[in-house]
């Protein structure tokens, strides 16, 4: 196995985060793809941090899901937040697919089907499309990576909120990881 595989890293850039009770919206800035990680997948996204083996974190969810530590759930998660672009190198693919996943997940019990990662997705219209751009005095209650434009609306895009502020595409990048 090479290093991707056992220490997985989650993606950072052109990504729009919000944590929503025990669930994560993440939306893809590149894709326009909005995506909704159960507790689970979540937890499991959060540690992906390339310093964390597989192992690692399975072993981390022992405390916040009341399972044993399962590297083939984590491994699983890892299929499914590949597939969706939410990680900066995919690991090899799943070994199992949903259905193989769920029966071997029955056999372990009720609470461990409940902890099956999930990662929901939709396909989310352009800014353009969707006319989600703000004015600059409206990055104080849009969030992050959120498109804004000062003075000329048709120039939506150029500029993104970033800390509450309407900055240049490149400066909200690399301030903002937008």
């Amino acid at each position: 196995m090479g290093n991707a595989i056992r220490k997985p890293k989650r993606r950072k850039r052109n990504l729009a985060v919000q944590s929503l009770g025990d669930e994560v919206l993440v939306y893809d800035l590149e894709r326009h793809r909005a995506h909704c990680l159960n507790k689970t997948a979540a937890l499991i996204w959060n540690r992906c941090d390339g310093e964390t083996s597989i192992s690692e974190i399975a072993a981390s969810l022992k405390d916040e899901l009341d399972l044993a530590p399962d590297p083939e759930l984590v491994r699983y998660a890892l299929g499914r937040l590949a597939k969706a672009h939410l990680l900066e190198t995919a690991p090899a693919g799943s070994q199992y697919s949903r259905r193989d996943f769920m029966a071997r997940l029955k056999k372990l019990g009720l609470a461990a089907s409940m902890a099956l990662p999930v990662v929901s997705s939709i396909v989310s219209p352009t800014p353009a499309h969707a006319l989600s751009c703000v004015s600059a005095n409206m990055c104080g209650a849009a969030g992050n990576c959120t498109p804004c434009y000062q003075g000329n609306p048709g120039q939506c895009g150029a500029r993104m909120c970033c800390n509450g502020s309407c900055r240049p595409a490149n400066q909200a990048r690399s301030d903002c990881g937008c």
